[in-house]
Protein backbone atom coordinates (compact mmCIF):
# COMPACT_ATOMS: atom_id res chain seq x y z
CA UNK A 1 0.00 0.00 0.00
CA UNK A 2 1.46 3.55 -0.61
CA UNK A 3 0.70 6.84 0.33
CA UNK A 4 -1.29 9.05 -1.08
CA UNK A 5 1.81 11.23 -2.20
CA UNK A 6 3.33 8.12 -3.76
CA UNK A 7 0.00 7.15 -5.56
CA UNK A 8 0.21 11.14 -6.70
CA UNK A 9 3.92 10.43 -8.10
CA UNK A 10 3.18 8.01 -10.01
CA UNK A 11 0.55 9.05 -11.44
CA UNK A 12 2.26 12.05 -12.67
CA UNK A 13 5.22 9.85 -13.43
CA UNK A 14 2.64 8.20 -15.67
CA UNK A 15 1.70 11.72 -17.49
CA UNK A 16 3.18 11.72 -20.88
CA UNK A 17 3.85 15.58 -21.23
CA UNK A 18 4.16 18.36 -19.30
CA UNK A 19 0.97 19.80 -20.72
CA UNK A 20 -1.23 16.62 -19.69
CA UNK A 21 0.40 17.27 -15.99
CA UNK A 22 -1.01 20.63 -16.26
CA UNK A 23 -4.17 20.05 -17.36
CA UNK A 24 -4.69 17.58 -14.68
CA UNK A 25 -3.50 19.74 -12.30
CA UNK A 26 -5.82 22.78 -13.33
CA UNK A 27 -8.41 20.27 -13.18
CA UNK A 28 -7.84 19.36 -9.54
CA UNK A 29 -6.85 22.77 -8.59
CA UNK A 30 -3.18 21.37 -7.91
CA UNK A 31 0.00 23.50 -8.54
CA UNK A 32 2.13 20.88 -10.70
CA UNK A 33 5.04 22.99 -10.73
CA UNK A 34 5.29 23.31 -7.37
CA UNK A 35 4.19 19.54 -7.10
CA UNK A 36 7.25 18.81 -9.48
CA UNK A 37 9.61 20.66 -7.41
CA UNK A 38 8.36 18.71 -4.03
CA UNK A 39 8.43 15.29 -6.24
CA UNK A 40 12.69 16.22 -7.17
CA UNK A 41 13.32 16.99 -4.00
CA UNK A 42 11.71 13.67 -2.01
CA UNK A 43 13.38 11.58 -4.81
CA UNK A 44 16.90 13.34 -4.29
CA UNK A 45 16.63 12.61 -0.77
CA UNK A 46 14.73 8.78 -1.21
CA UNK A 47 18.01 8.56 -3.62
CA UNK A 48 20.46 9.94 -0.76
CA UNK A 49 18.94 7.91 1.91
CA UNK A 50 19.23 4.55 -0.31
CA UNK A 51 22.98 5.53 -1.20
CA UNK A 52 23.57 5.76 2.39
CA UNK A 53 22.08 2.40 3.38
CA UNK A 54 23.86 0.68 0.47
CA UNK A 55 27.28 2.39 2.01
CA UNK A 56 26.82 1.13 5.35
CA UNK A 57 28.34 -1.94 6.50
CA UNK A 58 26.26 -5.03 6.59
CA UNK A 59 26.60 -7.37 9.94
CA UNK A 60 28.77 -10.00 9.63
CA UNK A 61 27.38 -12.66 11.93
CA UNK A 62 24.12 -12.38 13.36
CA UNK A 63 25.74 -12.05 16.62
CA UNK A 64 27.24 -8.13 15.26
CA UNK A 65 25.47 -6.46 17.72
CA UNK A 66 24.73 -4.12 14.35
CA UNK A 67 22.21 -6.88 12.96
CA UNK A 68 20.02 -5.75 15.85
CA UNK A 69 20.37 -2.00 14.88
CA UNK A 70 20.14 -2.64 10.88
CA UNK A 71 17.41 -5.06 12.01
CA UNK A 72 15.09 -2.15 13.85
CA UNK A 73 15.82 0.84 10.83
CA UNK A 74 14.14 -2.14 8.32
CA UNK A 75 11.24 -2.78 10.45
CA UNK A 76 10.98 1.41 10.87
CA UNK A 77 11.78 1.87 7.00
CA UNK A 78 8.39 -0.45 6.68
CA UNK A 79 6.28 1.26 8.36
CA UNK A 80 6.50 -1.55 11.58
CA UNK A 81 7.50 0.84 14.10
CA UNK A 82 7.80 4.26 14.79
CA UNK A 83 10.44 6.55 15.28
CA UNK A 84 10.00 6.41 19.33
CA UNK A 85 9.67 2.85 18.98
CA UNK A 86 13.07 2.94 17.85
CA UNK A 87 14.59 5.13 19.97
CA UNK A 88 12.54 3.14 23.20
CA UNK A 89 14.70 -0.39 21.66
CA UNK A 90 18.12 1.74 21.08
CA UNK A 91 17.29 3.41 24.55
CA UNK A 92 16.77 -0.16 26.22
CA UNK A 93 12.77 0.84 26.57
CA UNK A 94 11.35 -1.63 24.92
CA UNK A 95 9.82 -2.38 21.54
CA UNK A 96 6.31 -1.51 20.72
CA UNK A 97 4.77 -2.47 17.29
CA UNK A 98 3.07 0.35 15.13
CA UNK A 99 -0.50 0.21 15.93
Amino acid sequence: MCSPTDALAMQIDVMKTREERKDMGRREGIDIGRMEKELEIVRAERDRLQAAVAAAPQPVASTDPTAGIMALLQKFQSGDLDIAAVVGALTGGGVEKKA
